[in-house]
């Protein structure tokens, strides 16, 4: 079986985003006109080869449906999306 070279990535993300009225936690919001923010740290280990929209585009799917209560992102309006990347390191797999 071959090594397989990897990169291992961390990354911060945040999303900005209002949620509707009909938002299953819009009872807990103060006001719902005003933008909310959620920031996360996220760890990959991917192939190199991959690109790197295919990786901010699945931290935006899950960013999203944090913001939608876990439920749907139906029930949010996304303003803006922040990425920082902490760290890219090569790693080899076994």
């Amino acid at each position: 079986m071959r090594s397989q070279n990897q990169e291992k990535l961390i990354m911060v993300a945040a999303i900005t985003f209002k949620v509707t009225k009909d938002h299953p936690d819009a009872k807990y919001v103060i006001d719902i006109n005003e933008p909310l923010r959620y920031e996360d740290e996220f760890t990959f280990s991917f192939n190199p080869k991959m690109d790197m929209q295919s990786v901010k585009q699945h931290i935006k799917n899950e960013l999203a449906l944090v913001a939608g209560g876990g439920y749907s992102t139906e029930y949010i309006e996304v303003l803006d999306y922040d990425f920082k990347t902490l760290q890219i390191e090569s790693i080899i797999g076994k």
